[in-house]
């Protein structure tokens, strides 16, 4: 919708007027931020996530590596 007023001294109040009716670009707004806020949980969610699972798996490394070779003591020499 265009403003047919002339380009001078109401025409600002016109327009945020118009703006402020107009409801469309703050539904899209909302939705822009409600993605934005989901965005920045996912991320720290899945970072914290991400370093515990890691120390998880370096430990199941570790163990498994100690079990497959143990160290070598009187009871089970290195052949």
């Amino acid at each position: 919708m265009i403003c047919r007023t002339k380009l001078g001294r109401g025409f600002e109040m016109t327009l945020i007027r118009r703006i402020g009716k107009d409801r469309k670009g703050v539904t899209m707004m909302e939705y822009a931020l409600i993605a934005a806020l989901v965005a920045v949980a996912a991320v720290t969610i899945l970072s914290t996530l991400g370093t515990t699972i890691s120390t998880v798996f370096s430990k199941v490394n570790a163990k498994m590596a100690y079990e497959a070779a143990p160290p070598a003591t009187s009871d089970h020499p290195i052949v």
